[in-house]
Parts: C-alpha cells; structure tokens; sequence
C-alpha cells in the first residue's frame, strides 16, 4: 500500500512538474549579472557542478531544500544538464542568466582522467528523457541531480555521492548535493 501511495505521489509531482514547472511570478527579478559568469568561468574545471535557484518559479515550492536544479560544467564555457526536454549541452551563461541563486561545487581531488569520465558520461547522456518521476535506478531517464550523482559515482567508481529516502524512494536532490561539505567544497556562491 505504502508503494502504491509513493507512486501516485510522483506521478502527481511529475505532472506538476511538465505542465506548471516553468510558470513564472512576473514580480520578480533574476540575481545574476555578465559579470558573475566572468568570474565563474575564471575558477570552473570540467566535472564541477552548479546548484540553481530561481526565485518565482512554481518548481521552486515542489523540490525540496534551497537549491533546485543541478548541472555539470564539461568546459569551454559549457554545461550538460537534464531539464524537462531531456538531458542537454548548453552554454554555463544561459543557466546563470535565467536564474537567481548559484552555487559552485567541486569534489576535491579530481584527476584528469576523473575529470574526462565524468564529461564522457554526461555527454554520453545527452538526449536521455527526463524522469519526472525521480526515480535513480532507472537509468532510461534522469533527473539534474541524478545526472550529477551518476556521473561523479561512474568516474570514482564508488559510491561517493550516497542516496537518501524521500517519500519511499532513494533519491538525491540539488540540496543534498549542496550538503556534501565533507565530500565537496564550495567555490563560488551567490545566494540572495
């Protein structure tokens, strides 16, 4: 009973997410200037990733915790994400631009060959579906934050980033990600 309860609530969620994600309070304003990118773009290396807040969005009440999307940097001013298109290459500044809140993280430590597997397997995601549904174990799917646990995991080969249960299923969400200060620094924040 308990299952088929959690099931129901993220099929809700992820019908809430595709049709009302984006709506946006038009009250409110974005944080992010050109020249926060600049400096970004100054101390980014491949296999960092980037937490995002919009302020005003109706995700931003749905996801729990601050930070609510999930990115990973691959260089040359790029990121791959996974959004409600599917997972996507796009440029760092058009995250930044559409967005309020950012933080910069950085698993210490990071070899080189670390760095290229984590952007392989992020490229090799692109134009994977988005799971609406958050389901980590899945794999025909993935959600930000599952792309960023994936992909760090894949090129430590460990469980370096651990799930958590929420509402009945392990997950990990941007917030958990921001969390992991024993296992990753903070570089850059801006948060208003």
């Amino acid at each position: 009973m308990k299952a088929l309860y959690y099931n129901l609530l993220h099929k809700i969620a992820g019908f809430c997410a595709r049709t009302l994600g984006k709506i946006h309070a038009p009250w409110t304003r974005k944080n992010i200037h050109y020249t926060d990118v600049a400096k970004v773009l100054e101390i980014l290396l491949p296999g960092d990733y980037i937490l995002a807040r919009t302020n005003g969005e109706f995700s931003t009440i749905m996801i729990p915790g601050f930070y609510k999307h999930a990115a990973i940097y691959i260089g040359d001013g790029k990121i791959i994400d996974a959004t409600s298109v599917g997972v996507t290459e796009r440029y760092l500044a058009d995250l930044m631009m559409d967005t309020d809140n950012v933080a910069i993280m950085r698993v210490p430590n990071l070899t080189k060959d670390q760095q290229s597997l984590i952007v392989s397997y992020c490229k090799y995601s692109i134009g994977t579906p988005y799971d609406f549904e958050v389901y980590v174990e899945s794999r025909t799917s993935l959600y930000c934050s599952e792309l960023v646990y994936v992909s760090i995991n894949y090129a430590l080969q460990c469980n370096y980033i651990e799930l958590r249960e929420s509402m009945g299923i392990p997950t990990v969400t941007p917030d958990d990600l921001y969390l992991m200060t024993k296992k990753a620094n903070l570089i850059w924040e801006k948060r208003v």
